[in-house]
């Protein structure tokens, strides 16, 4: 009787897992590339204060700090803001500037800027294919969560490659779709019992993860791009691209 007892929890740690640690698999579902209105800039300015959202900040600043950042540096896909305050923080004499194509983000992004105290930080409105900066005039990009959301992410490609200086680099930042289903369950559950209504109408955060790409795909799109230096880096559930521009 013991034995049958152990084995219970074995059993049921075996089919969890089983379940839990395969990846997804799937075509993959595109996204909406405008989060826009006033509902939603408020639910995902909310969203991004989580203590879990805040945790994938630090580890965004935690990989930047490896490339020795300088100069200016634009975010891509800013929402409200939060990761470049918490960049500012680390990196003071940074000039930052966050892009979002959602006017009411940006008046976000740019009141908690303003509530923070940081006046090294700008936002403008803008698409990732359409950058609003001249030729060769920031030294680094970073963006995070915005890749699956670009329509047209060659485009994209090619404008941060035109933006940056010779010498530039780009950090990007996203989930992986073929992520471990355990993950992709628990995004399945924030969105029915933990999201704001606004957010959860547009099936976020599960939808990202099924319109985000796998690290192949990833490699795909570099490999197209005028990048010729650049990484992957894979997690569990997510992905960091890095890529220099030639000198």
């Amino acid at each position: 009787m013991k034995r049958k007892l152990l084995s219970l929890p074995v059993l049921i740690g075996a089919i969890l897992g089983y379940l839990g640690i395969p990846r997804l698999r799937g075509a993959r579902q595109t996204s909406r590339e405008a989060i826009k209105g006033q509902d939603l800039a408020q639910a995902y300015d909310q969203v991004s204060r989580l203590p879990q959202f805040q945790a994938i900040h630090r580890m965004i600043v935690r990989e930047l700090d490896q490339y020795s950042p300088e100069g200016t540096l634009v975010d891509v896909g800013s929402g409200p803001g939060h990761l470049l305050t918490e960049i500012a923080q680390v990196h003071p004499f940074l000039k930052l500037v966050g892009v979002d194509v959602s006017a009411e983000m940006v008046e976000a992004a740019t009141a908690n800027a303003r509530q923070a105290g940081l006046r090294q930080v700008r936002f403008r409105q803008g698409q990732a294919q359409s950058l609003p900066f001249p030729d060769s005039s920031v030294d680094f990009v970073v963006s995070s969560l915005s890749l699956h959301h670009w329509s047209e992410p060659d485009k994209a490609l090619l404008e941060i490659h035109r933006i940056l200086k010779p010498g530039g680099q780009m950090l990007i930042f996203d989930a992986r779709r073929d992520t471990r289903r355990a993950f992709y369950w628990a995004t399945v559950f924030a969105r029915q019992f933990l999201v704001p209504g606004a957010i959860k109408e547009i099936n976020e955060p599960a939808g990202s993860i099924l319109a985000s790409y796998t690290p192949q795909e990833v490699s795909d799109m570099l490999e197209a791009s005028p990048f010729h230096l650049r990484s992957i880096r894979s997690g569990p559930a997510w992905l960091f691209i890095w890529a220099r521009k030639a000198w």
